[in-house]
């Protein structure tokens, strides 16, 4: 359940599609919105005359403004200076303690695909609530944006487990059908001595064997207790396999490493790979606050 999301705001277009996104994963819960313009302050006494923050503060507020009539009419607004936009958010989400954080796309990535950039980065490693990369262009698309399709990716650890409740419940509000993907990583560890290779070769294609069996097992479990689940197997790299599989999905839902606080998100690799550049809008979803966390929502 939602019940508090920030969504950072600035002058880009980038940041018109994390309220679209924002707005579309609020459907059901109908949060409080709080659109929070972060900007840069060297929070220095200056005199009175000289000093820029005024004027900056001027300026954030009537885009906050803007926004808001534009495109998020019930949402509140909050400005927050710091020594960077990054440390800004940062603060208001220990202030706030809202249930998730969305952002638009670096302007490097291409359009209709999700990727953090220098800000987006600064906010992800640790945040103490999930956060969500907009794709490019949402806001902007010919159609009003919707979740109509959302790809989540599964495996036995409770961090997936509770990516997938988040991926179900979204999926239920919004009536999109959801895909559930377990990746067996196929990659031979970098630990392969050259003069074991063959028998190493052998043990590892025994142990991928073993790691599709489970997989199997896994989806085969998921889709008993989530009636409607669509499940896909693949084999391969993690983050390879899953952007293939959301490729023209309208989110990809992925959980936290395994390791560091709970509440807290913790990015993996697979995640890096993704927050890098991501096939549609992503979620990333931090470890649960206790150890023994609820199982999926079920329907009935």
């Amino acid at each position: 359940m939602l019940r508090k999301v920030l969504v950072g705001v600035d002058g880009t277009p980038s940041a018109r599609d994390a309220v679209v996104l924002a707005r579309a994963l609020a459907t059901a819960d109908d949060p409080d919105v709080l659109l929070v313009g972060a900007y840069t302050d060297p929070l220095l006494p200056f005199p009175p005359g000289l000093r820029r923050d005024v004027h900056l503060r001027k300026d954030v507020e009537r885009l906050l403004l803007d926004v808001r009539e534009a495109l998020a009419p019930s949402a509140r607004t909050h400005v927050k200076a710091d020594l960077s936009p990054g440390r800004a958010l940062c603060h208001v989400i220990a202030h706030e303690r809202p249930d998730l954080l969305v952002l638009g796309s670096s302007r490097r990535v291409a359009d209709a695909r999700a990727g953090a950039g220098r800000t987006g980065r600064q906010v992800v490693h640790g945040a103490e609530c999930a956060v969500a990369l907009a794709a490019h262009g949402v806001a902007a698309a010919a159609e009003p944006f919707a979740l109509r399709h959302v790809v989540v990716g599964v495996d036995r650890s409770l961090e997936a487990e509770t990516a997938l409740a988040q991926a179900h419940a979204l999926a239920q509000a919004s009536g999109a059908r959801l895909t559930a993907v377990a990746v067996v990583d196929d990659r031979l560890p970098t630990t392969v001595a050259p003069a074991g290779m063959a028998v190493e070769l052998v043990q590892w294609d025994e142990l991928v064997g073993v790691h599709r069996t489970d997989a199997e097992r896994l989806l085969g479990e998921l889709r008993e207790r989530v009636p409607g689940l669509a499940c896909e197997l693949r084999i391969g790299d993690p983050a390879e396999e899953l952007t293939a599989v959301a490729a023209g999905a309208d989110l990809l839902v992925v959980g936290s490493r395994r390791w560091g606080p709970f509440s807290r998100l913790v990015v993996g690799s697979t995640g890096e790979e993704l927050v890098r550049e991501a096939p549609c809008s992503l979620l990333l979803v931090p470890r649960p606050a206790e150890p023994a966390g609820d199982e999926p929502a079920r329907d009935g």
